[in-house]
């Protein structure tokens, strides 16, 4: 049941990250036909518009936005594990 949890919650904080990745995207707007945009959260994983409207990606910062939401998603998931295991041996339900 822990491990479930553990698993659960993980993926819950991975989507979070990819939610707010995709909404970022689809929200950013250059300021001028000629100008482009950065997108991503909670840094710059590329750019999109120009005069082309092309997109370009910073591979850097794609990997790194990876390893911030699998931290942010397993401390989260590690938090809740022991909330919930916390709450368990109050109740007695070990």
């Amino acid at each position: 049941m822990r491990r479930k949890l553990f698993l659960l919650i993980f993926v819950f904080g991975m989507s979070v990250f990819v939610a707010a990745n995709v909404f970022d995207y689809w929200r950013t707007k250059p300021p001028c036909c000629d100008f482009s945009a950065a997108f991503g959260v909670p840094l710059a994983l590329g750019r999109w518009g120009g005069y082309v409207g092309t997109v370009s990606i910073y591979w850097r910062g794609l990997l790194a936005d990876i390893f911030i939401a699998g931290i942010a998603s397993l401390f989260l998931a590690f938090v809740v594990e022991k909330l919930f295991r916390r709450r368990a041996l109050v109740k007695g339900q070990v």
